[in-house]
C-alpha cells in the first residue's frame, strides 16, 4: 500500500510529491496531461518569457533617448516562439529529472478515486493511506453568440498561436488579461481590453488601478469599462466584436478575441458527489490543514479555489 496518490503534478502536485518523498514517504504522482500543470506549461513561465521579448522590443524603440541610433530591426516571431518553447521545455525537464531521481513513481493517465483508499489509472488500482487532490484549474468560458468562430481564444491556446496577431480585443481586465494586453501591446498589436466591472485589475487597490488605466492609455491600449461582449460577428472576411458599453452597440474589429474571464477548479474524472467529498462551484472545501471533510483525503492548489497562484501551493 502507499503512503501517499496525488493526482495532478503542477506546482501544488510536484512540489509536495518531491517533499514528501524526501521525508521517507511512498509516492504516485498521477498527471493526465503535462508534468508542470498550467504554470509552466501556459500560465507563468511562458507568459514571462514572452514579456521579456516583449519589453525588450520596447526598449530597443526607445534606446534614442540613451543616445543609441538604430536605424532599423526586424523581429523574427518564429525564434520568439522557439524561445518560449525551449524555457518551456527546460523547466519541465527539470521537475521530472528530480521526479526520476527520487525515485518517484509517476504515472501519466486519468485517476479517478474509488474510495477514501483506492485510485484507478489506466486500468490499475492502487491502494494508499492517503490521497492529495491537485486536478488545478481551467479557464472560464463565457456563452455568446460567435463562440464557436476560429478567432476566439483563451489564456492557454493564445500562448500557442502560430502567427501574432495586429488586432486583438480582450474580454477581462484582470491580471490575466492586463498581461497579455501589456504583451501584445508590445508586439504592435492594436489592443482593445474589454471589462464589465466599473474598473480594470478589481482586486487591487485605486492607486494601481489608475495608475495602471493610464500606462495602458499611453501605450495605446484602449480600455472599455462597465462593457460587455454581445457577440462576434464574420462580415466580409473580417471579424467583428460586438461589445455593449454604456447603452451602445459598439463594433471593434479584430483578428484574435482572447477570454481574459477567469479560472474555474478543475474536478478531472473525479466523482465528488459519489465519494461525498464537500465542495461548491468556487471549489473543494478544506480546513487550514488542507484536508476535505474525509479524514485522509485532502486538496491543494487551484482546485480549492482559495487563491489560484501557484506560489500559494508552496
Amino acid at each position: 500500500m502507499k503512503d501517499l496518490v496525488i493526482i495532478g503534478a503542477g506546482p501544488g502536485g510536484f512540489d509536495t510529491a518531491i517533499f514528501a518523498k524526501e521525508h521517507g514517504l511512498d509516492v504516485t504522482l498521477i498527471e493526465k496531461h503535462k508534468v508542470g500543470g498550467t504554470c509552466l506549461n501556459y500560465g507563468c513561465i511562458p507568459t514571462k518569457t514572452l514579456y521579456h521579448n516583449a519589453k525588450t522590443i520596447k526598449n530597443m524603440k526607445e534606446l534614442d533617448v540613451f543616445g543609441v541610433l538604430v536605424d532599423q530591426y526586424n523581429i523574427d516571431y518564429e525564434i520568439i516562439k522557439t524561445r518560449k518553447e525551449e524555457i518551456v521545455t527546460n523547466q519541465v525537464n527539470n521537475v521530472l529529472t528530480t521526479i526520476k531521481k527520487l525515485g518517484i513513481e509517476l504515472i501519466i493517465g486519468e485517476a479517478k478515486i474509488l474510495s477514501n483508499h483506492e485510485v484507478e489509472v489506466n486500468g490499475e488500482i492502487i491502494k494508499t493511506k492517503n490521497i492529495i487532490i491537485a486536478t488545478g484549474s481551467v479557464s472560464k468560458r463565457i456563452n455568446f453568440e460567435g463562440s464557436d468562430l476560429p478567432i476566439i481564444h483563451d489564456s492557454t491556446d493564445i500562448l500557442s498561436l502560430t502567427t501574432f496577431p495586429k488586432k486583438m480585443t480582450i474580454i477581462g481586465a484582470g491580471v490575466i488579461g492586463c498581461e497579455m494586453a501589456t504583451i501584445f501591446n508590445y508586439f504592435d498589436c492594436d489592443i482593445t481590453v474589454v471589462e464589465y466591472l466599473d474598473e480594470i485589475l478589481p482586486p487591487l487597490d485605486k492607486d494601481i488601478k489608475k495608475r495602471a488605466r493610464n500606462l495602458y492609455k499611453r501605450q495605446g491600449i484602449k480600455i472599455y469599462t462597465k462593457s460587455g461582449l454581445k457577440k462576434v460577428i464574420k462580415k466580409d472576411d473580417k471579424y467583428f466584436a460586438i461589445i455593449e458599453s454604456k447603452g451602445k452597440e459598439i463594433d471593434i474589429e479584430t483578428d484574435y478575441i482572447l477570454l481574459s474571464t477567469g479560472r474555474s477548479p478543475s474536478f478531472g474524472n473525479l466523482d465528488l458527489d459519489k465519494l461525498g467529498i464537500k465542495y461548491s462551484n468556487m471549489g473543494i472545501m478544506v480546513n487550514d490543514n488542507f484536508q476535505t471533510n474525509i479524514d485522509n483525503i485532502y486538496a491543494i492548489g487551484d482546485v480549492t479555489g482559495i487563491l489560484m497562484l501557484a506560489h500559494i501551493c508552496k
